[in-house]
């Protein structure tokens, strides 16, 4: 996202009010809190997902260029960009390719346990050419 100075200084005023420890990042909650004020309601997996989506390196904090993000993906109102955002989070070792010990992981940070052989079944529902590798453009023809 392609900020101006004025929009960087509003989005860094809007994360720190919610950063009510003040340790530069947003936890889940902190997260939910802004999001309820914003008029957002999640249930609590589809938060976790989100949260896990947009905290790119899974720390727990959404630091304030992962807050960013979020901000200009939900501004733009693109389905597709959030759905790339899914797929990055998802592939840790960013191959462009979805295995499923990284489906079982994002799941479990999503607050999902699954087991491998679970998250294999779901990669072959998602591979829509059968090939046997889910690419980005699987994973954006399978959440369409």
């Amino acid at each position: 996202m392609s900020l101006t100075t004025s929009d960087a200084q509003k989005l860094r005023e809007l994360f720190d009010k919610y950063d009510d420890d003040k340790n530069g990042g947003l936890d889940i909650n902190e997260f939910k809190n802004f999001l309820t004020e914003a008029g957002e309601e999640f249930d609590d997996e589809d938060l976790n997902e989100l949260y896990a989506v947009f905290d790119h390196d899974h720390n727990g904090l959404l630091a304030f260029d992962e807050f960013v993000d979020y901000v200009g993906c939900i501004e733009s109102g693109d389905e597709r960009r959030l759905i790339e955002y899914r797929f990055k989070s998802i592939d840790t070792d960013d191959n462009g390719v979805l295995d499923a010990s990284e489906l079982q992981q994002f799941q479990k940070l999503c607050g999902n346990i699954i087991t491998l052989e679970q998250a294999e079944e779901l990669l072959k529902e998602i591979d829509c050419n059968g090939d046997g590798k889910v690419t980005l453009e699987d994973y954006i023809k399978y959440s369409e």
